[in-house]
């Protein structure tokens, strides 16, 4: 999908120029790269060419960048031909023994930020790759190959090498070199929209970083430790005198501490590339030693892009195929919306008066309880469509229970569904939370609400199940569309205030709704136009009771998705645990009355022994090495965390 055209009025940014920039970065996700398919929006590679024992320095490097890529659950290839045992026998002889590399200094107690004992090394707790100094060259140029071919338009592929440079721009990686010319073909060979970012450690990388700007590619983007000219040692000794090496690459994964990378807790500022380069060379300026000579890192890219662009669009483009594979970003790592779930979807979809004569009426009387508390919360009066057939049934002389719990479990299910793109949204800094604490009115949307509703109704999953109540009845005792849920989420929406095009983008590419055909997209600006919307915190404001809930008029059979909290932060999580308790009631009420077994509908009470037994599913996010928690709030699954300390410098 292409969502240009949706933007929100009164922003200060230039939807011109921020498509312009989008567009040459790869911006903008289509259908087609979306797809399981398709690869990961983003490649890393990571080279350590040292070959002397004595360079431990560049191995250290080598880990901090490897680490901190795994740490944020991002991964990458990771290749070296450092002889690391001769280097913990060099260790071994020191006095005191060393027996641990250790990558940069972090906080008032210097700890370090990584570390590799030689008892991982001899346990083989490798992360890396071993490979031969005769072989490594080939074996990274085959890499680069082999992402040329796969690698497609709005692909970032970032490449980082480690080793020693020289004056004529070359850069030894093993027993061979690699000259600055050559890597400059070597990115030529990718495809017109692949984003490439460069890293380099060595000294005299400046060369490179010259040479790809002057070479007319685009989507270039180089990092190089030294000018031109310089070497990449730091002036800076240790309380041993022994020069350090990591300033640079301790920059740069401090500065990636500060991104909103895919699956990390987002962040209230965004992280420009002004403020990464700013960071970068302040970190390798300050505290030098008397005398020293400040060595400048260089920054190329090779077209002109603005300072305001966000370095995560840069480095580090979200990975589709893990992030938002909807199986594994949902609470329950399954599928979420009911009638795609291969476990539940016989049982939602399910023609009323072919299965009267077949399916049992009655369901366990716990599993009824449930459902007459559901029934309690609604103005069973108020004739609103989508419930009427619930209600008839309901006090039907002989009410099919089973029916009204499977329509139960359709909306609860659709609900948890929206509930889990709201959580990502609001992760990804799109949403806030605090548009909880007002209550909605679901019956009466304002204009802008109705709007951005109207859209989401046309993704896919909502279409198909539209379909299955207008055209195959096989939704129990639906005859007319529900979609309070998505109203629900359009409400969030209008009341945060948002980049409309990036947001679309992020909803289709993270896959709960499922896809935004080109022609419904088409159809809906034909009869719309450009899409405005004024940020508006009331939108939908709706009424509550004195006593803090939402009237029974006000609300549908079978509506939890939390609205009208209270701004104080300790009833606020009790109050959204109750909701989220009302779904898991529902569900285990549905488990129960349809005999499922565990393994093919669990509860969240049963998650952590799930993992256990399925750790294929567990989330591959780690979290990031910051410490320290702001005053987000928590309970709603969403953490921000403080900014990293300043590292202290030798």
């Amino acid at each position: 999908m292409s969502s240009r055209g949706l933007r929100p009025s009164g922003s200060g940014r230039d939807p011109r120029k921020a498509r312009e920039q989008r567009r040459s970065l790869g911006g903008g996700l289509t259908p087609a790269s979306v797809s399981a398919s398709d690869p990961p929006k983003c490649y890393n590679l990571v080279v350590c060419g040292a070959t002397n024992e004595n360079d431990g320095f560049i191995f250290s490097d080598f880990m901090g960048y490897c680490m901190a890529l795994n740490e944020y659950g991002v991964g990458g290839d990771f290749y070296s031909c450092f002889p690391l045992e001769k280097h913990f026998f060099l260790l071994s002889k020191k006095t005191p023994v060393v027996d641990t590399i250790k990558f940069g200094k972090f906080g008032v107690n210097e700890k370090c930020l990584y570390s590799f004992s030689r008892r991982q090394f001899v346990m083989s707790e490798y992360w890396w790759k071993q490979i031969g100094p005769s072989e490594i060259l080939d074996t990274v140029k085959s890499w680069i190959a082999d992402k040329q071919r796969l690698a497609k338009k709005g692909v970032v592929v970032n490449i980082i090498l480690e080793g020693h440079g020289d004056g004529n721009g070359r850069l030894r990686i093993g027993d061979g070199h690699i000259h600055s010319f050559e890597f400059r073909d070597l990115l030529a060979g990718f495809s017109e929209g692949v984003h490439i970012t460069a890293v380099n450690g060595a000294c005299y990388s400046g060369k490179f970083a010259d040479i790809i700007k002057e070479s007319g590619q685009t989507d270039r983007y180089v990092m190089a430790a030294a000018p031109a000219d310089g070497t990449a040692l730091s002036a800076t000794r240790s309380v041993s005198n022994r020069t350090r090496n990591s300033r640079f690459s301790q920059a740069f994964v401090l500065s990636l501490a500060k991104l909103n990378l895919p699956g990390t807790p987002r962040r209230k500022v965004t992280w420009r590339l002004k403020d990464h380069e700013a960071f970068m060379i302040e970190q390798l300026s300050r505290n030098i030693t008397p005398g020293g000579k400040v060595v400048q890192p260089q920054f190329r890219a090779a077209q002109p892009i603005t300072g305001m662009t966000a370095v995560e669009e840069m480095v580090f483009r979200d990975k589709i195929d893990v992030l938002y594979d909807p199986s594994v970003s949902s609470r329950r790592r399954r599928i979420e919306w009911s009638t795609i779930d291969p476990n539940i979807r016989a049982f939602i979809e399910t023609n009323a008066d072919a299965a009267s004569t077949t399916v049992p009426s009655t369901i366990p009387p716990s599993a009824q309880l449930v459902v007459d508390f559901e029934l309690a919360k609604c103005d069973t009066n108020s004739g609103y469509p989508p419930d009427l057939l619930v209600f008839d049934e309901f006090y039907g002389r002989k009410p099919n229970y089973r029916f009204v719990l499977r329509n139960l479990y359709w909306r609860a299910r659709r609900q948890s569904t929206v509930w889990d793109m709201f959580e990502l949204l609001v992760t990804r800094g799109f949403l806030n939370a605090n548009s909880l604490c007002l209550p909605v009115n679901l019956m009466q949307p304002s204009r802008d609400v109705g709007k951005i509703r109207t859209l989401l109704l046309h993704f896919s999953l909502c279409e198909r199940d539209c379909r299955l109540i207008y055209q195959e009845s096989s939704i129990p005792l639906q005859s007319v569309d529900w979609f309070l849920d998505i109203g629900w989420l359009a409400t969030m929406i209008v009341r945060s205030g948002v980049q409309l095009e990036k947001l679309f983008d992020t909803i289709e590419a993270c896959d709960f709704l499922g896809h935004l055909e080109e022609d419904e997209l088409k159809n809906f600006r034909n009869e719309y136009g450009q899409i405005t919307i004024n940020q508006d915190p009331n939108a939908s404001k709706g009424l509550l009771r004195p006593d803090g809930t939402v009237p029974p008029q006000e609300t549908t059979f079978g509506f939890w998705l939390p609205h009208g909290l209270s701004s104080d932060n300790v009833k606020f999580a009790r109050q959204l645990r109750a909701c989220r308790q009302r779904f898991n009631r529902i569900e285990a009420a549905f488990r129960e009355a349809e005999g499922l077994s565990h393994e093919k509908l669990w509860l969240e009470a049963e998650q952590a022994d799930f993992f256990e037994r399925h750790p294929e599913r567990y989330p591959s996010v780690k979290s990031i090495f910051l410490k320290g928690l702001s005053s987000g709030r928590t309970d709603v699954g969403f953490v921000i965390k403080h900014e990293a300390e300043q590292p202290a410098q030798d």
